[in-house]
């Protein structure tokens, strides 16, 4: 495409330049046809009358007679020859700045073309770009989830064990240890934003507890008697705070704003051990709620009383 346009340029450049001197020749030659015209006439038409009388010898008389016919004649041809040329070279750069034009034309709509194409592709690398960002950002969040789990199981398994009074005996449906008092107590009331083993948003991790919602500061109270076996941070947990109900019984208290229990302290059921938060980086601030058997996480909600607003 590009050449072609540059050899129609150069014709056009070409024919251009011979037509400007064809035009330069047109003018010599109008100049002096005029010239000669005007002569002839201020002479009255005798020019070649006078040219005769003026020989001296006879038999230049005719020639000088056809040198004069063809002088001007050949100077009329001349003049006609040249406008002639001009006229065509004009029809032929007008071709060419034709052919030009749409050489010009194509080049514009291919060239549209090759852009929608760049862009097309450039909107369909960012597509890709960010979705290779969100596998490797959900990638990352499992595995971060996953050592959250472990790092949870190895905090449980390490936990100072305190001795557990009389009066902390409760019965769990599906336990195997029997407690003797009533179900446990909800640690606040607020809706479920999300359950027990559902999947998570990101990942393809499940809820091993619950998510209450809650507004920021909202008291959060032991759901039965006990005793403070962890408090600290712990990553997608935020501030956490474990309580022993039983030997290997737990329950568990994530996303808290602030603690207001130390470990080792005997709780009794509806103490306020915190308030709710967002410390595990949620969007919403509320409190994640969680029972442990053995290290197991089992549903909350079938160890919590029943509250007909849930």
């Amino acid at each position: 495409m590009d050449e072609d346009l540059q050899f129609n340029e150069q014709l056009r450049d070409k024919a251009q330049a011979e037509n400007d001197a064809l035009q330069e020749r047109l003018s010599t030659e109008r100049t002096a046809l005029s010239r000669q015209l005007r002569a002839a006439y201020i002479m009255g038409g005798y020019e070649p009358i006078k040219l005769i009388l003026s020989q001296d010898r006879a038999e230049n008389v005719g020639r000088t007679l056809s040198y004069y016919d063809y002088f001007t004649h050949a100077r009329a041809n001349n003049f006609a020859q040249v406008v002639g040329m001009s006229q065509r070279f004009k029809k032929t750069i007008a071709r060419i700045n034709q052919a030009i034009a749409g050489i010009q034309k194509n080049s514009a709509g291919q060239l549209a073309a090759v852009q929608q194409m760049m862009d097309l592709k450039q909107k369909q690398q960012i597509l890709v770009d960010q979705l290779a960002d969100k596998i490797r950002g959900s990638e990352m969040q499992l595995r971060r989830l996953s050592i959250d789990e472990q790092q949870l199981q190895q905090a449980m398994a390490s936990l100072k064990r305190y001795p557990i009074a009389d009066n902390l005996q409760y019965v769990l449906p599906g336990l195997s240890q029997n407690w003797t008092a009533p179900r446990l107590a909800w640690p606040l009331t607020g809706a479920l934003l999300a359950h027990y083993g559902a999947q998570k948003r990101t990942s393809s991790l499940l809820w091993q507890g619950v998510l209450i919602a809650a507004n920021r500061g909202d008291s959060v109270r032991a759901a039965a008697n006990g005793r403070v076996v962890y408090v600290g941070q712990m990553h997608r947990y935020g501030l956490l705070t474990i309580v022993e109900h039983s030997p290997a019984t737990f329950t568990l208290y994530g996303h808290l704003q602030q603690a207001k229990v130390k470990l080792g302290q005997a709780i009794d059921k509806g103490d306020i051990i915190g308030s709710a938060g967002n410390s595990g980086g949620d969007d919403k601030t509320g409190l994640y709620f969680e029972v442990r058997k053995d290290s197991q996480a089992i549903n909350p909600l079938s160890a919590l009383e029943v509250i007909t607003s849930k």
